[in-house]
């Protein structure tokens, strides 16, 4: 049983793609294997396929990357030095702000070629684990880090060998599951800002018992990261206000990137300028205010100073304010691991695992503010109005006509009314957060048992079952309850007692139980119980279970003349079941009953608050699978043919929602000589809707558009996400083809060079409000349907149900380049290693509309630049180690849909984002009588260079550049102590 316990712990039965996955592996000093060196391990095998081979010879690419090498690259957090890779795109961190409040945004969700976190199937030691999202997705941060030997990304294609959602690829993190000992590790990080403060500390340890029969391993660890909650002021260029604007209407229109953009708001209120905001004697061309007022401490009135580039929302510079989201989210995260395995005999191995971890994340996504479609209706005899404001307003006209200042509110009186509108940002503390603030809680248990076994006198039978349970748990904080909000906003004074009072308390009594006036004129005039009747806390809470059950056995049935036939079959069951409840502010609709004024872009809209709303929904999809894989070894040893293997996989696959599909890969390695490999796959993938896309209800947020069919003007409104019950399966179509190259004249160097295409039909997403809007106006009657507009033709809400997208299309290159060499005369080893990728094309492409693509664009909240890369140098001499790496993210576009020019419809006057690199840093030093402590020192970003300016498109919310693709936090030091007993 020694024998297969150590095969079982080494192969994991998972095999390589390249031997350049095995030589990368080896950049650092001991890179992948440096806890457990390839003398004791023997035969080093990763994932790439199910059947047991030597991993050089797959025909599908995979990179290795070791432990080791993540920690001297992002010490703070690994899954940091990951997402850095070529191969992610739009791989979220507890670094990327968040808009949403209603989305799984806790952790870290790694994103293959930017297919998205649910196409990119995540393994632990070849099993799935439990998610930790809705859409099925798993949480990077709830994995047991202290204990990873390596991670494996296989680049491509893997539905056939290892089951739905590998779309993208897979990530499958090897864990150390036989180390003996003790280790643990303790560090600190502080950035160059005095900030996003972070402490990390481990400890492991393993030992054998009953004659080593029994091995168990247990694991703890904790890592904290302090948030900084406003990039504004964190950063100077967070602060400089960078944003696009479109300027103009008709063949003058442009758009361009200004620096200094403010919205048309304040946080003391302002009444803008326009008839339709206010009377004329008081915000019109010879009024009091022409050019607005706004309301300073106390409630004295002020001029407004609008800025220049004056638009619907924005203005560069003036007096308006300025909205921002967190530059990095707090993290607090926990975690435990255990397993034992016991050798029953010297053909059967039985083992138990658990895994337990909580993780705690706070962000700020926004703020609660009325502007434009949710303005404030101020009427006559409120009695927090200023009394020169008050005056003005007594003096003016009544107004009933729709589009003026009265006329455009839900639940106006036809009868003669004197009124403004009242633009407001609110920034009031209200228990302990001036801002709309998240935060969230994840908890995940997941629990295998399993076995391996020798049967048959050589095959190998593994099975296991898994069940994964994750509760995630997220409190909106300062969240405006809008019609809370709306009844406390029209006050009048009580003609009995003289006390001012909630309107309605008069009007509908007892319909808005503990309503308190709210007064919004000056920042710091509202009473913290009106804040606190106004701005609530709503909740929601995500519980998601997995049950998975798998069967497989693997050999080496018969042998031809070029070596033995390598087969592999199994059988999977998987259950996933999601259930997600929500406080009843969630679901109910909004109608405004008896509140004077209340906007009626917000009625008949479901969800109670300004942020979240999730809909409360249940669901379950069950999936059963069988699968065989077989390797065959064609020609071995002759004239141009070193070597000539195929490889052949097929499974079928049963989903409770949606019936059957069947999926294949085929594949070949031919090595013309023995340095010289080339590979090639061709593979059919799945992914079936997950439950949230199948059953979600409803759920909102504020979003902004530009109406071209309003002159191009830009409007704040609601998106709805909601389900789609009749969703079929997306298929994908990939294919892989590539050379490896190890010259014998230049020992130790190793390149790879593989070109992919992925295409997926019917891929389930949800169209952008802007793709919406854009494609209606292009003609896709279909699309129309979901905008919702108000009598006026203005857009107040955009339906996105879950849909199958047409086609999502991407290509391109990937490099891969190591080198392990002594150099004559310097003392010590240098290991090189270069990882390039070129991104030929993206694209997507919905219903009835034209072909969207973002290849090269990073601003706009895309991340797709046509060149990525990362170079690292390690240099290894006894106990010192030093290393240094590059990361480069090539030009690219602000927004690929826009011409650059000078003016006209769609156009912007610099469309160019530049390139960008930065550099880290690294140092270790052994120490102690058998170099059992290790010291070590890591600078992220040495130069503390800034990301370029990529503002994404919401206008109520500029984000400056791109959170998702560029490093944010600026020079950051770390620095700590390991040891191994």
């Amino acid at each position: 049983m020694a024998r297969l316990h150590q095969a079982a712990r080494a192969r994991c039965w998972l095999q390589s793609a390249s031997a350049m996955a095995l030589l990368a592996a080896g950049l650092c000093p001991g890179a992948a294997y440096a806890q457990a060196p390839a003398s004791e391990l023997g035969e080093v095998v990763v994932t790439g396929s199910r059947t047991a081979r030597d991993g050089s010879q797959a025909p599908t690419p995979v990179t290795v990357v070791a432990a080791d090498e993540l920690e001297r690259s992002s010490p703070r957090n690994v899954v940091e030095g990951l997402i850095s890779l070529p191969a992610f795109r739009g791989s979220t961190s507890t670094n990327t702000p968040a808009l949403s409040t209603a989305n799984n945004n806790t952790g870290s969700f790694l994103n293959l070629r930017g297919l998205g976190a649910q196409r990119t199937l995540v393994l632990l030691d070849g099993r799935r684990v439990a998610p930790a999202a809705n859409n099925g997705a798993t949480n990077f941060n709830l994995l047991p880090q202290s204990l990873i030997s390596r991670v494996d990304v296989v680049t491509g294609g893997a539905s056939a060998a290892y089951g739905s959602d590998a779309v993208a690829g897979v990530v499958n993190v090897v864990l150390q599951t036989d180390f003996e000992g003790l280790k643990g590790s303790v560090q600190g990080g502080l950035s160059s800002h005095d900030d996003v403060a972070s402490q990390k500390i481990s400890l492991t340890a393993g030992e054998g018992f009953l004659d080593d029969r029994l091995h168990v391993v247990g694991s703890l660890f904790y890592n904290h990261t302090d948030e900084v909650l406003s990039a504004l002021g964190a950063r100077d260029w967070a602060s400089d206000g960078d944003g696009r604007l479109i300027i103009g209407t008709g063949a003058g229109q442009y758009s361009a990137i200004f620096r200094n953009v403010n919205q048309n708001n304040y946080n003391g209120g302002v009444i803008l300028p326009g008839t339709a905001n206010g009377p004329a004697n008081l915000v019109g061309p010879n009024g009091l205010f022409p050019t607005g007022v706004k309301f300073l401490p106390g409630g004295v009135s002020s001029v407004y100073n609008r800025g220049t580039n004056v638009t619907a929302n924005n203005a560069v510079g003036g007096d308006g304010s300025r909205n921002t989201t967190s530059l990095a989210g707090g993290l607090e995260q926990t975690s435990v691991f255990g397993r034992a395995t016991y050798d029953v005999s010297e053909d059967l191995e039985i083992y138990g695992q658990v895994m337990g971890a909580r993780a705690r994340n706070i962000y700020q996504p926004s703020t609660n503010q009325n502007v434009t479609a949710t303005a404030i209706t101020i009427f006559e005899g409120n009695p927090f109005i200023p009394a020169d404001i008050a005056a003005a307003l007594a003096a003016s006209a009544p107004t009933t006509t729709a589009g003026t200042a009265c006329g455009r509110a839900a639940g106006t009186p036809t009868v003669g009314l004197r009124c403004f509108k009242l633009s407001r940002i609110h920034q009031e503390d209200v228990g302990g957060f001036n801002r709309i603030t998240n935060i969230a809680k994840n908890e995940t248990i997941d629990v295998v048992v399993g076995f391996d076994a020798r049967v048959f006198g050589g095959y190998r039978l593994s099975g296991y079952y898994e069940h994964g349970y994750n509760d995630y748990k997220t409190r909106t904080h300062d969240n405006a309850k809008w019609e809370n909000f709306f009844a406390a906003v029209d006050a009048v004074r009580d003609p009995v007692s003289g006390q001012i009072v909630c309107r309605t308390t008069l009007t509908n009594p007892g319909l808005y139980p503990g309503c308190t006036p709210l007064n919004l004129f000056g920042f710091g005039s509202p009473s913290q119980e009106a804040l606190q009747y106004a701005f609530v806390t709503s909740w929601f809470r995500t519980e998601i279970e997995q049950d998975t059950a798998a069967l497989d056995l693997a050999g080496e049935p018969f042998s031809l003349p070029a070596g033995p036939v390598a087969v592999a079959v199994g059988a999977e069951y998987r259950r996933f079941r999601v259930d997600q409840t929500a406080d009843p502010g969630n679901s109910e609709i909004k109608d405004g009953t008896g509140i004077r004024g209340f906007p009626s872009s917000l009625v008949g809209l479901p969800g109670a608050y300004n942020f979240g709303n999730v809909s409360v929904f249940e669901g379950e999809v069950k999936v059963k699978e069988l699968y065989a894989e077989a390797t065959i070894p064609l020609v071995r040893d002759a004239p141009l043919f070193h070597s000539l293997e195929l490889n052949a996989a097929g499974r079928y696959t049963h989903y409770s929602t949606s019936g059957g599909v069947t999926t294949y890969k085929l594949g070949a390695v031919w090595s013309p000589v023995e340095s010289v490999r080339f590979r090639g796959t061709y593979s059919r993938d799945i992914r079936a809707p997950s439950p949230i896309e199948l059953f979600q209800g409803n759920g909102q947020g504020a979003q902004t558009v530009i109406d071209p069919f309003n002159g191009s003007q830009t409007f704040n409104i609601l998106g709805s996400v909601r389900g789609n019950p009749d969703l079929d399966p997306e298929k994908a179509d990939t294919f892989a083809a590539g050379v490896v190259l190890q010259p014998a004249f230049l020992p130790g160097f190793t390149a790879a060079i593989d070109y992919y295409d992925i295409t997926v039909k019917g891929a389930i997403g949800t169209l952008t409000t802007q793709v919406t809007v854009d494609s209606c106006f292009q003609g896709n009657a279909a699309l129309c349907s979901n905008i919702v507009r108000d009598a006026n033709g203005v857009i107040i809400s955009v339906l996105q149900p879950y849909l199958n997208l047409q086609k999502l299309k991407t290509s391109g290159i990937d490099v891969e380049l190591s080198y392990r060499t002594e150099l004559p005369g310097v003392p010590g080893r240098f290991n090189a290693r270069a990882l390039i990728g070129y991104l030929h094309e993206f694209s997507t492409q919905a219903p009835g509309s034209a072909t969207l693509d973002t290849t090269g664009q990073v601003g706009s909240g895309v991340s797709n630049p046509r060149y990525r890369a990362q170079a690292a140098v390690v240099w290894d001499n006894g106990p010192l180690s030093l290393g240094v790496e590059a990361n480069f993210i090539g030009a690219g576009y602000q927004n690929k849909q826009l011409a650059e020019a000078p003016n006209g419809p769609n156009t912007i006057v610099d469309n160019h984002v530049p390139a960008v690199t930065t550099f880290d840093v690294s140092g270790r030093y052994r120490f102690g009588d058998q170099d059992q402590f290790e010291a070590f020192v890591v600078v992220n970003n040495l130069f503390d260079k800034d990301p370029p300016v990529a503002p994404g498109t919401n206008s109520a919310n500029f984000i400056q550049t791109n959170y998702e693709l560029y490093e944010t936090i600026g020079r950051y030091y770390t620095a700590g102590v390991r040891f191994r007993f």
